[in-house]
């Protein structure tokens, strides 16, 4: 609906223009933009106003001001940008400022206040961040499962909270296991069985996973596959990792990052650290929002690095660490490497 310009000292002519003051929405400033690419080559994008119907993993549902709804793929859209509560800029904040928890509650905050299904998703990606990075799994589990549920192809499947290491939440193996018999629910399927498949449980979670693996969804079975790969790393033939490396530039963006960490355990064992720490600089670089896993896979970079003598190199990814990552596990072994190798060398 095409909506009023009105100065806040205007006064009204008539008795009519009083009415159309109260009852025509002043919505221009709260409307939201689109910014497009351009269909014609050398062009610059354009930029639409309206309101963002819908925005799904796939494309972008857009009213403009004449009142025509179109469904935009994503992949031509630049950017979009909308009006949020205070509550969402406030945990926005919380979250540069790397507090995890009190981010998480703000968002959780914001979502009810939010009354737009597309925009309670936006930030439901941000609590399954948030929860992940604090370690939180089974509230990023759980989450993450209902962002799913609203939004099978959302872009929040780069952040799903998988396993490729342990977990010191003593209440997560019970409820990996609930989420594992959940036979109805190939996602929760799939996070039980990535949790347990170290553990008592490792011949139910491999023996889910293999089922998963051949099933009909292609996103799931990936992330199946590569979460078998973990159980191939210490068995693997030599040529096996970098297959596995070169497998993954094949294949959708969000399922990739679990796999470059795997895929630098198998070219570490197999002594290849050059090939190593560039499968691990992945992530860092291209999903920093896995922070817990970016961090990981800094400090295992810098291990290659030390390998091959670059010392300098190494003490650098260690730093970041220590500067980006703080809050995470592993900054306590980057610190304790960074300090030995920035110890002044014995004489």
């Amino acid at each position: 609906m095409p909506c009023l310009i009105l100065m806040a000292n205007a006064q009204p002519a008539s008795y009519v223009a009083a009415i159309l003051l109260v009852l025509i929405p002043q919505c221009v400033d709260a409307a939201d933009i689109v910014v497009l690419k351009n269909t014609k080559p050398g062009l610059p994008p354009v930029q639409r106003q309206g309101e963002i119907v819908d925005l799904l993993g796939t494309q972008l549902s857009f009213r403009s001001t004449t009142g025509s709804v179109e469904n935009i793929p994503l992949e031509q859209v630049i950017e979009w940008r909308t009006t949020w509560p205070a509550t969402k800029d406030q945990a926005d904040t919380l979250l540069a400022e790397k507090k995890f928890v009190e981010a998480a509650a703000a968002y959780t905050r914001a979502r009810e206040e939010e009354s737009r299904t597309w925009a309670r998703r936006q930030i439901m990606e941000r609590i399954v961040e948030c929860h992940a990075a604090a370690g939180n799994i089974v509230a990023a589990a759980e989450e993450f499962f209902a962002l799913v549920a609203s939004d099978p192809d959302t872009s929040a499947w780069e952040m799903a909270p998988l396993s490729w290491r342990t977990s010191d939440d003593p209440n997560l193996p019970a409820r990996a296991a609930q989420w594992l018999r959940d036979v109805r629910n190939p996602v929760r399927q799939l996070l039980g069985a990535s949790w347990l498949l170290i553990g008592g449980q490792r011949a139910e979670a491999m023996t889910t996973l293999q089922a998963l693996a051949s099933g009909t969804n292609k996103r799931i079975a990936t992330l199946a596959v590569i979460q078998l790969w973990r159980t191939r790393v210490v068995t693997s033939e030599p040529a096996e990792p970098a297959q596995w490396l070169a497998g993954l530039e094949r294949l959708p963006s969000e399922v990739r990052p679990l796999g470059y960490f795997i895929a630098g355990e198998g070219l570490t064992r197999h002594n290849q650290p050059d090939q190593a720490a560039l499968a691990y600089l992945r992530i860092p670089v291209l999903y920093p929002r896995q922070r817990a896993l970016a961090a990981e896979a800094l400090l295992a970079a810098g291990s290659q690095l030390e390998k091959m003598g670059r010392r300098e190199q190494a003490a650098s990814l260690y730093r970041e660490v220590l500067t980006d990552h703080a809050s995470q596990p592993a900054a306590a072994a980057a610190r304790l490497r960074w300090e030995q190798l920035s110890a002044p060398a014995k004489p």
